[in-house]
């Protein structure tokens, strides 16, 4: 795998920790000072609260092989953010997996200042950028925000200009692959991809960290 990270480190869990520069915006997140996000509210109910449609494409463009997924190029991919504070030190994190639940990546990026939200996006980003990295041509991403899966998806607007600016984003990446779903799932279900986003607190804004079997890296095991 051709990658530019610079000289790895030794994490927490004892094994080496691909460290790459910024891999968006860079630098410390904007972010409102009473965490709000501009008015976007994370919800777990159905929608109410900014369930008005806006329809996106259904993906489409990657050719990398995946050899180390499944046999057709899949990938599951799991994502969180963290903030200290909401507005506060925050992270964001990723878990990629095959389909009987073997981790074969895990990424995390530090962020700054950020709310909660934006480190969700965040997570969702850089566990979408390492899939295509490493080749994969289908995606499975499941994340414990509502406000997230459901902005992405189209099912509720992104009011803010920030979240509609990270939605897009999120889009635009999903897009590259030949096809790609995403889901809420509970909180329970995601705490690995928890876990990463709470390292990622830790790193420098605009640092990311990735590690796993597929870069050299221990700790592959099922679920």
């Amino acid at each position: 795998m051709d990658s530019d990270y610079e000289d790895g480190s030794y994490d927490d869990d004892g094994y080496e920790c691909a460290s790459y520069g910024d891999s968006s915006d860079g630098g410390e997140v904007e972010s409102d000072g009473d965490g709000s996000d501009g008015g976007e509210v994370e919800s777990d109910g159905d929608g109410s609260d900014g369930g008005e449609v806006e329809s996106d494409g259904d993906g489409s463009g990657s050719d990398g092989d995946g050899s180390d997924g499944d046999s057709d190029g899949s990938v599951y991919v799991e994502f969180d953010g963290a903030s200290k504070g909401n507005p506060g030190p925050a992270g964001a994190g990723a878990v990629l997996r095959s389909r009987d639940g073997t981790v074969l990546a895990r990424t995390r990026k530090g962020m700054g200042n950020a709310t909660s939200n934006e480190a969700e996006y965040e997570g969702l980003k850089e566990g979408l950028k390492t899939a295509r990295e490493l080749g994969y041509q289908h995606v499975h991403v499941q994340g414990d925000s509502k406000l997230v899966t459901e902005q992405v998806q189209g099912n509720w607007k992104a009011r803010d200009e920030r979240m509609a600016k990270h939605r897009n984003e999120a889009q635009k990446l999903m897009d590259q692959f030949k096809s790609a779903d995403i889901d809420h799932v509970p909180r329970g279900q995601n705490s690995e991809a928890d876990a990463e986003a709470n390292k990622g607190v830790n790193l420098p804004a605009g640092e990311v960290c990735k590690d796993g079997p597929l870069y050299g890296g221990g700790g592959g095991g099922g679920r």
